[in-house]
């Protein structure tokens, strides 16, 4: 599948996202700014007024990681976190809900790779295939998804087990099946 493939299916979602919650806001933290922050528009005493904003690619992300781990991630998650600035969206896929994780800023990338770092040193104790992170399911749940690095599958897992099953062939083609949930007023980076 190509990479236009998948990043138009991202514009879909963000493009319905944007019609369905015009209005996205915050608590206010002025120590983790953001492109999302629309300075200009009113909001109540400590929020802020937020919409996704697209990036302008930066494939730099993840060389340096790629490099410490001695191999590339899979295409569509790079794509996934590069393709907009965003806090995290709430969903409804045909399995349930789902908050997408995206980044808010430069600093949320640095976190990001902890994050992934992480997860890889845990598979790797696990002797599990290394499958990257992108989403949660509902709250309260332990599962995520993950995009297998090898096959770009979308999988159910959670965490230091093998994947549960497989949700779809591709992410393009999870991206295609999501429909905006509602937006609870959250941190950015909550899930």
């Amino acid at each position: 599948m190509s990479a236009d493939t998948l990043n138009d299916a991202i514009d879909r979602f963000f493009d319905h996202y944007q019609i369905t919650h015009p209005q996205l806001s915050c608590p206010t933290d002025s120590d983790w700014p953001s492109p999302c922050e629309l300075d200009d528009v009113p909001a109540a005493p400590g929020e802020t007024q937020w919409r996704p904003v697209r990036r302008h690619r930066d494939t730099q992300d993840f060389v340096d990681l790629e490099r410490a781990l001695g191999f590339e991630l899979h295409a569509d998650l790079k794509t996934h976190y590069a393709r907009y600035w965003s806090g995290t969206l709430e969903a409804e896929a045909p399995d349930g809900h789902v908050s997408l994780i995206y980044l808010w800023n430069r600093e949320d990338v640095d976190r990001l790779v902890e994050n992934l770092i992480g997860h890889v040193v845990a598979c790797r104790n696990n002797k599990t295939p290394f499958a990257g992170f992108f989403a949660t399911t509902e709250p309260g749940e332990d599962y995520f998804l993950t995009i297998n690095n090898t096959t770009g599958q979308v999988q159910l897992e959670q965490p230091g087990y093998k994947p549960l099953r497989v949700i779809c062939d591709s992410l393009a083609e999870f991206y295609d099946l999501l429909v905006p949930a509602s937006q609870p007023n959250q941190s950015p980076v909550d899930g």
